[in-house]
């Protein structure tokens, strides 16, 4: 009787243990056809940029938000639109920890090694084309610099006498003229030859300072003329000036006037 019970307790062991090793075959042929599905089936998206493979993200959602965030922050560089030249190309691939990258690396990405156009504009003085510039900003800025140039610390309104015309256009960041050579093309000057009527009350100084010159210039572009002379109302005076390619005038003198 003893020996049917143990036969009977082995038994249940061995089959106990059968089922065991079944079990963890079980677990191990999932465990290979989970990886092999996983293998065979994409889980993110490759991004290909200028034939360069960059990584692979998780959605493409996330590429076209790469690609807003990019373009908007590089207008505010030039506070400007912009827009982003070339393609991306965007293929199903596998993700791994080796290959997948952010939204902030695609961003990055972006924006150093992507074409750009920026909405610049063309810059006219008097209907002749100067160049491009980024904004209107850069004419505010121009005017401070002619305005210290020309009128030091003067605190009041300045203004173009030039007609000064703006036209929009798409294009690089390369395509900007250089601020100072901006400056230095606003500041270029040319000679002219004029005749002033005296009016009430002017003196030789004051007409030197209204007419954008020296007192000594003025003596000597009139030979006839001295510091003594007495000038009167329709007298008429040379002056040989130099005007500068773009001029400015304090408006509220103007005003006055």
């Amino acid at each position: 009787m003893r020996s049917r019970k143990v036969f009977y307790i082995r038994s249940k062991q061995m089959k106990l243990e059968r089922r065991k090793e079944l079990l963890l075959r079980l677990i191990i042929v999932l465990a290979i056809v989970s990886g092999l599905v996983f293998l065979a089936f994409p889980s993110g998206y490759k991004v290909t940029i200028n034939g360069q493979e960059v990584g692979v993200i998780e959605s493409r959602d996330l590429i076209e938000d790469s690609k807003a965030v990019a373009i908007a922050q590089m207008g505010q560089i030039y506070d400007t639109n912009a827009r982003l030249l070339g393609d991306i190309e965007v293929k199903r691939a596998k993700m791994f920890r080796s290959n997948k990258i952010t939204e902030n690396y695609l961003v990055t990405y972006i924006r150093n090694n992507m074409q750009f156009e920026f909405e610049f504009l063309e810059l006219y003085i008097d209907d002749e084309y100067v160049g491009i510039i980024a904004n209107s900003n850069t004419l505010d800025t121009l005017l401070e610099r002619l305005t210290s140039r020309y009128y030091g610390n003067y605190n009041g309104e300045v203004d173009f006498v030039n007609d000064i015309t703006l036209k929009p256009i798409y294009t690089t960041k390369d395509a900007l003229i250089p601020f100072e050579e901006l400056v230095s093309l606003a500041t270029t000057t040319t000679i002219e030859n004029t005749v002033y009527t005296v009016e009430d009350s002017d003196t030789l100084l004051g007409i030197a300072i209204k007419l954008g010159t020296t007192y000594t210039r003025l003596l000597n572009a009139n030979p006839t003329i001295d510091e003594d002379t007495i000038i009167r109302d329709g007298d008429t005076i040379n002056a040989i000036l130099e005007i500068p390619y773009v001029q400015i005038y304090q408006v509220n003198s103007t005003d006055n006037d």
